[in-house]
């Protein structure tokens, strides 16, 4: 006589319940790697390898429970596939929102591990039939590409706007230089320091600079990831730190 854990019923709550768990674990990481600035805070890497092991896992689960604990059941109707230009509109969609609005890489991300596990995967459970086998390797080709698309321009956004933090740095200390105290606005230094302050990055959320005095300290402060992720500099330190 089989065990009763062995049992596919007896099993099935114990799978239920782990994938629950590894949805958490996800949403979890979610948070950690929204609330840190990218590629700086080692927690970051950490945090999106968890990620993609976890989606492995939620995959792999879901893929048992489908076809292990399923009870038999006549034929059903084949489910359509969603279209390819579907796909590819709703991936160039969402990356574009990313990469212009929010400039977080979050759905990004996802965009990346849809395109890099979630359609190969199914392309794999569907290597008998040609069509739909290419179908699915086409929307995992569209949806990658749009999804590291999606990050390079994130990434290139967060160098721009350090590239015009530290021009407007220079031109801070040359306000000071010349008249013997930091400007109590960026708008003093033009146009005689700077032709214009420009915008930190092209991004909808969080897009400006904002320089701030407290007391005898001055900062230049601008957003990585919204609406976390501040980059700061202090003029009297003459060094850059990161708040959450």
């Amino acid at each position: 006589m089989r065990a009763p854990f062995c049992d596919m019923a007896n099993a099935a709550p114990f799978i239920a319940r782990a994938r629950i768990v590894a949805w958490i674990v996800l949403l979890g990481c979610i948070a950690g790697i929204a609330s840190r600035p990218a590629g700086e805070d080692p927690l970051w890497a950490v945090l999106i390898l968890v990620s993609l092991l976890d989606v492995v896992v939620i995959i792999m689960l879901s893929w048992w429970i489908r076809s292990r604990l399923a009870a038999p059941a006549p034929p059903a109707k084949v489910v359509p596939e969603r279209s390819l230009a579907f796909v590819a509109f709703a991936a160039v969609s969402l990356g574009t929102v990313d990469a212009f609005f929010f400039g977080q890489a979050v759905i990004a991300f996802f965009l990346c591990v849809t395109g890099a596990l979630y359609y190969p995967l199914r392309a794999i459970q569907a290597r008998k039939d040609r069509a739909r086998l290419k179908l699915r390797l086409s929307k995992a080709a569209i949806t990658s590409v749009a999804g590291f698309a999606a990050l390079g321009v994130v990434a290139y956004g967060n160098v721009m706007a350090r590239d015009r933090a530290d021009s407007l740095i220079v031109a801070v200390e040359r306000f000071q230089a010349r008249h013997g105290r930091y400007p109590e606005r960026l708008e003093e230094m033009v146009p005689e320091f700077a032709a214009e302050i420009p915008r930190a990055k092209y991004v909808v959320i969080a897009d400006r600079f904002r320089y701030s005095r407290s007391g005898s300290r001055h900062s230049l402060m601008y957003v990585e990831m919204p609406p976390f992720g501040r980059r700061i500099y202090t003029f009297e330190d003459r060094k850059w730190t990161t708040l959450d």
